[in-house]
C-alpha cells in the first residue's frame, strides 16, 4: 500500500513535545534557585557499515548508517542532589540489494529527565543512586520501487534505578561511572502499525531488579562518563 496515513505521527511528536515543554518548565523553576549550580553533558554518534557480496561476477551491496546525538544539562540542587533531563535524537538508513533495492529509514526522539542523589563522599570519589524515567517515540517507513510504505510506531516508557560512582578531577568537570550490574527497572513498549486499514497494536511490558556482581568488570556492566559544571 502506497503512503499510510501520517497524521497519527504527528499526533505522537505534538503529545512528546507536550511532555517536553513541561519538564523543561519543571526545569528552569528548579534554575531560579541563586545557589544552584549547572552541568552539561551528553553523547554524539556517528557510525557506517556496508556489505558486499559477489555472485558469479555479480555483486550486490548493503549498507547502513546510523546518527544519535544525546545532549543532557541541569542543576545541582545542593551538594548532595542534582536534577537533569537528556535528549535523544536518532536517525538511522538501511538499504538493502535486490530488485528493487529497499531502503529503510527509523528516526527516533525522547526526553528522560533524571534525578541524583550522592549519598557518600571520600575525598574525591563519592557514590550515588540516580532513578530516571525515559519517555521515547520512534517510526519507521521503507521505499521500494518507488512506494513509500509507512512501519511501526514504537512509544516507550522506562523507569530504571541505579547506583554509580563519581570522581572530580576538578571543579569543573566530574567523571561518572553507572553500574548496571545492580538495577531496578520498568519499560512498557507500545507499537502500532496500519495493516489493510486496521490498526494493530502490540503492547509489551518488562520488570525486573537484580545484582549481577559477577559480571561487574566487563565493559557491558559499566558505563563511564563526564559531566561539565560552570
Amino acid at each position: 500500500m502506497v503512503n499510510a496515513e501520517k497524521p497519527k505521527s504527528k499526533l505522537i511528536e505534538i503529545v512528546i513535545m507536550k511532555k517536553f515543554t513541561f519538564f523543561m518548565v519543571i526545569f528552569l523553576i528548579s534554575a531560579s534557585f541563586a545557589s544552584a549550580q549547572y552541568f552539561v553533558g551528553g553523547s554524539l554518534n556517528f557510525k557506517g557499515t556496508s556489505d558486499k557480496t559477489e555472485i558469479d561476477g555479480t555483486s550486490e551491496k548493503s549498507s547502513s548508517t546510523q546518527f544519535s546525538f544525546h545532549p543532557k544539562g541541569g542543576i545541582f540542587h545542593s551538594e548532595k542532589l542534582l536534577f537533569g533531563a537528556e535528549l535523544s535524537f536518532s536517525i538511522r538508513k538501511d538499504k538493502t540489494p535486490g530488485d528493487p533495492e529497499t531502503i529503510e529509514r527509523t528516526t527516533g526522539f525522547g526526553i528522560s529527565p533524571f534525578a541524583r542523589y550522592y549519598a557518600f563522599q571520600m575525598g574525591k570519589f563519592s557514590l550515588f543512586g540516580e532513578g530516571q524515567l525515559s519517555l521515547y517515540t520512534s517510526s519507521t517507513e521503507s521505499e521500494s520501487g518507488g512506494t513509500t510504505t509507512e512501519g511501526p510506531t514504537n512509544n516507550r516508557i522506562r523507569l530504571s534505578v541505579f547506583p554509580g560512582i563519581a570522581y572530580n578531577i576538578n571543579e569543573k568537570i566530574e567523571l561518572e561511572a553507572k553500574i548496571n550490574g545492580v538495577n531496578f527497572g520498568i519499560i512498557r513498549n507500545v507499537s502500532k502499525q496500519d495493516v489493510a486499514g486496521n490498526e494493530v497494536k502490540n503492547i509489551n511490558t518488562d520488570f525486573g531488579f537484580g545484582a549481577d556482581l559477577d559480571k561487574i568488570v566487563t565493559t557491558g556492566n559499566i558505563t563511564v562518563g563526564a559531566i561539565i559544571k560552570f
